[in-house]
């Protein structure tokens, strides 16, 4: 992973998704899911935290969370975040994904990953996390992803639209794709929970998917559905009745996936 692309990016973070619509839209989304399948307050390690909203938002409902990044100007959004809320149970911590296994702490209960951070690495890469992440959890600790499908209906639709073929496709590729983060390439793959399950089958059985982004569109599409609140309401409306639905998870923008430690 580039960490520069990340660092140029960290300011505009949250007002480009955390704060528009879609970006609130999806992060419920996340929530919701979370806190029905963890119901009791855990130790929790975060990784590709961001600027740390997830982070805050876990350690506000009662968790203990490390918050990690590789993107040190990430981890000072988050640490700005954490000091005005004066959050004490949150501790964050500058950590690429090939220095987890480099961590002194003691064992976690679950580890979180959301917005597609493990679609930055490649499938020999998450093989390798694989077993990091099962050294670092307790037994039956769990593993809690959002990660970015290959069978989104939205892009497909949207690039079809524009007549740009290849990025219709682009993520049934099983090479990695150059995709643009704050005017700098960042390799991009994708991965199925079928795909998913099967990279961490030597140390993890699945537990649940669900769909986040099925309805709600990608948020690369904030700026012209900023100006159709009804319509993106109504769409959010329709998320809430179909995005229960496992089948669906890898035709949205994300899915949300559970992985316990055998």
């Amino acid at each position: 992973m580039q960490q520069a692309p990340f660092d140029a990016y960290a300011e505009g973070y949250d007002t480009h998704f955390t704060n528009s619509p879609i970006g609130r839209m999806q992060r419920e989304r996340v929530h919701r899911f979370f806190k029905r399948f963890v119901k009791t307050k855990k130790n929790i390690l975060e990784i590709n935290c961001g600027t740390g909203e997830d982070a805050v938002w876990m350690a506000r409902a009662g968790h203990s969370v490390l918050a990690t990044d590789m993107s040190k100007e990430m981890l000072n959004q988050a640490e700005k975040k954490k000091h005005i809320r004066k959050i004490d149970n949150l501790e964050l911590q500058h950590c690429a994904f090939k220095d987890l296994h480099t961590l002194k702490t003691k064992p976690f209960d679950l580890i979180f990953s959301n917005f597609g951070g493990l679609n930055c690495v490649s499938k020999d890469e998450l093989k390798q996390l694989s077993d990091d992440f099962s050294n670092l959890l307790l037994p039956k600790g769990r593993l809690v992803l959002v990660i970015m499908g290959r069978k989104c209906k939205w892009e497909r639709s949207y690039f079809k639209k524009k007549k740009e073929n290849e990025k219709a496709k682009r993520r049934m590729s099983e090479e990695g794709i150059k995709t643009m983060i704050s005017g700098c390439s960042v390799e991009t793959w994708y991965y199925s929970p079928k795909e998913i399950i099967r990279i961490f089958a030597a140390n993890f059985n699945a537990v649940n998917t669900k769909p986040v982004g099925l309805f709600i569109p990608p948020s690369y599409l904030n700026n012209y559905f900023g100006k159709k609140k009804i319509t993106l309401n109504i769409l959010n409306l329709l998320e809430k009745l179909f995005g229960e639905f496992s089948v669906f998870s890898d035709y949205a923008d994300h899915y949300f996936i559970i992985l316990e430690k055998k």
